[in-house]
């Protein structure tokens, strides 16, 4: 399957929403899984990530390849290891973000928001 460019993701801030009290410190960090599509007949598509999840810092980038049915699960995580929030969503559809402009706050469940930079390249 060709690839059709890949996209560049560097994480800005994360707002904490109501997960967090305000008295409480607040050290969130991000884990990112890249997952494929995989079709087998008679069964749902399934993802399958093959390769290792990242741990980018605040303020970096990092890059994924943009195929048909390609995903990516942006975890948020407060220390020691409490799940605050995520999102899935497709590399075609942050690459199309980024005809919108460079920064964009993606929405993470239950609630809050990643701010978040793309760069799309061919």
């Amino acid at each position: 399957m060709p690839g059709v460019g890949f996209i560049r993701v560097k994480l800005l801030q994360v707002d904490k929403g109501d997960a967090v009290t305000t008295s409480e410190p607040f050290d969130p960090f991000v884990a990112v899984n890249v997952k494929e599509t995989v079709n087998s007949p008679g069964q749902k598509p399934q993802y399958v990530q093959k390769k290792r999840t990242i741990y980018p810092e605040w303020n970096t980038c990092f890059d994924a390849h943009i195929y048909e049915g390609r995903v990516i699960n942006m975890i948020v995580n407060e220390k020691p290891n409490r799940m605050l929030a995520e999102v899935t969503i497709s590399a075609r559809a942050l690459a199309d973000k980024c005809r919108d402009g460079n920064i964009s706050s993606t929405w993470v469940r239950p609630r809050g928001h990643c701010n978040t930079a793309y760069r799309y390249s061919q």
